[in-house]
This record gives structure tokens, sequence and C-alpha cells, in this order.
């Protein structure tokens, strides 16, 4: 498959986590919870 814009997922991370994956010492995540988007309704 070729790489284009529509079939890629584009991550914006900082480099010191990238890094961190590839070398495999990152082994927990942690994301923020977007409130807005839960609708209880």
């Amino acid at each position: 498959m070729t790489q284009t814009k529509e079939n890629t997922l584009y991550l914006p991370i900082k480099q010191v986590y990238f890094d961190a994956i590839i070398a495999g010492t990152k082994k927990e995540e942690y994301r923020e919870k977007w409130w807005c988007c839960y609708h209880t309704t």
C-alpha cells in the first residue's frame, strides 16, 4: 500500500515520547479526558 494523506494516521506527540516508544522504555500511556464529547442524554 502506498502511503498517502488519506491512509496515514498523524499522532502529534513530543519527540521525547516518540523516542521512548521506539526504545521500548515507555510502558504507560495517559490521555486527557474530553468531557465536552461525552453526552448523557
